[in-house]
């Protein structure tokens, strides 16, 4: 339902809540400003809009209450519809910045943490899994304890060279796939 947010349709709406389901109602006077209401009560504030040259993306501005009200809302949603038109997107870098955490976290497991998560994921799934865990193993020794993002080509080449060296070129072979596999 479109219908012009005024302080008076906002009591209206919250006296009269659904009995199941939900309303929402779209502000006329700010387009893409929408008031939700729930059977429990529950009355939200939502704002919809194109980002320049993107996606629509929808945000939840809050919940109403006497500090967030229909002004308040308003000028939410103004300010994103400012940046939607310069090419801001709210999300996108929301998503890029979890993506970031999550990689620093990443890079503060241990050589050893990664192998097990790499066990737990592809090589239980292998005939051969036990074998290629003692591969990468052995041939890690040194560096198990170190961060994965410390561990170097130079150290997975060492590994290779070493069992090469040992005139185990098969052997030396069957390292280099299993670390190809791991690292990649």
């Amino acid at each position: 339902m479109k219908q012009e947010l005024s302080e008076g349709v906002l009591k209206s709406l919250l006296k009269n809540k659904p009995d199941t389901g939900r309303i929402e109602v779209s502000d006329t006077k700010r387009p893409g400003l929408r008031f939700r209401l729930s059977s429990s009560g529950q009355a939200v504030w939502m704002y919809e809009k194109r980002v320049k040259g993107g996606p629509k993306r929808k945000h939840t501005l809050g919940k109403h209450s006497k500090e967030f009200g229909l002004a308040e809302a308003r000028a939410q949603a103004l300010l994103l519809e400012v940046e939607a038109a310069q090419g801001v997107d709210r999300v996108a870098i929301s998503r890029a910045k979890k993506l970031e955490e999550e990689a620093t976290k990443a890079r503060a497991l241990s050589v050893r943490q990664v192998l097990n998560l790499y066990d737990q994921l592809h090589l239980s799934n292998l005939r051969t899994g036990e074998e290629r865990r003692k591969q990468i193993e052995q041939s890690l020794l040194e560096k198990l304890d170190l961060p994965i993002a410390k561990l170097r080509r130079a150290d997975l080449q060492l590994a290779i060279d070493q069992k090469a060296s040992a005139d185990h070129k098969t052997a030396a072979n069957r390292v280099r796939a299993a670390l190809k596999a791991f690292t990649v």
